[in-house]
């Protein structure tokens, strides 16, 4: 029944990113924020909601682990998100950096707020809209149909579908990393509900980043003449990777302290053998092996 689940997840991924690659750039292309919105709640919660409850054994609420936390909890998922954030921009910019050495990278453009307005509207689009429905789906069903006997596993797979899903190699380090702390957080708690309000709030994060910069005027700024821009990209990410360190550090602490605030039960982080056994099964891989040669073509095509 484990072996199961996995096949099937594995195939809803598959079918969610087909889906995801051509009917959400559709829309997103013809107009930004109603394509958002439509490819959050009908690509991504929509069929979470559905494949949940064709799979669960109870209530899908129990399905998705929507239990409610106490308020203390979003307390240390606040400040899970804020050392998390700089782990996430690290493994993108050490990727960007490792692409630089290659030839020119050119990063696709993400959506900046130019107005307060807009930038009010892109909380909601790119921070609440995407931390809930994302959540629901990976953390949530995902999440769940990949607990094969190991939730280490889930865990780590689960992530990593998370990061594919993206089909960005400039944002695929960053969700890795998002993902792994966000599994973590809801097999410890038992809820979603930490890791879309850690979702949200990282997205909203990288929102508010850019548009205060786009005031301070400093997405024009250019690197100052006679720098080398190899060698200056190297020592942001050199500095980058010391705060990394210690925020890795402090996140060990929180969840530490948060294990010992859930107990040994939910805390427990079991090994496992049924997915070791389920890994040997290469045709439960055969969906996952398929995005994965439509990520490469998409980011070797069109970079």
């Amino acid at each position: 029944m484990k072996l199961e689940r996995l096949t099937s997840a594995n195939a809803v991924f598959l079918f969610l990113s087909v889906i995801f690659l051509s009917a959400g750039s559709y829309f997103q292309n013809i107009d930004l924020n109603s394509g958002i919105v439509l490819t959050e709640l009908v690509i991504v919660l929509l069929p979470a909601v559905i494949f949940s409850n064709i799979y669960k054994t109870g209530s899908i609420l129990e399905f998705l682990r929507l239990r409610p936390v106490s308020p203390k909890v979003f307390v240390s998922a606040f400040a899970i998100t804020l050392l998390t954030y700089p782990l996430a921009v690290f493994g993108n910019s050490l990727v960007i950096f490792i692409l630089s050495l290659f030839g020119n990278v050119e990063l696709p453009e993400m959506p900046i707020a130019s107005s307060l307005n807009e930038f009010l509207l892109y909380i909601v689009l790119i921070g609440i809209l995407p931390g809930f429905c994302e959540e629901v789906l990976f953390r949530g069903f995902f999440l769940r149909m990949n607990s094969t006997g190991s939730e280490r596993f889930a865990v780590l797979f689960t992530a990593f579908m998370f990061a594919l899903f993206h089909y960005n190699i400039y944002n695929f380090m960053g969700p890795l990393v998002l993902g792994i702390v966000f599994g973590y957080m809801t097999i410890i708690t038992g809820s979603i509900w930490p890791a879309i309000f850690c979702h949200a709030l990282n997205n909203s994060i990288a929102s508010a980043l850019g548009y205060f910069m786009l005031q301070g005027e400093g997405a024009a700024q250019t690197m100052p003449e006679g720098v080398d821009t190899m060698l200056a990209m190297g020592m942001q990410l050199a500095v980058l990777g010391l705060i990394s360190l210690a925020c890795a550090k402090g996140l060990k602490g929180k969840f530490k302290k948060l294990r010992e605030r859930f107990g040994v039960e939910n805390a427990e982080i079991s090994e496992g053998h049924a997915a070791r056994q389920g890994r040997l099964k290469l045709l439960i891989y055969a969906p996952m092996a398929v995005c994965i040669v439509i990520y490469i073509y998409l980011n070797v095509t069109f970079n």
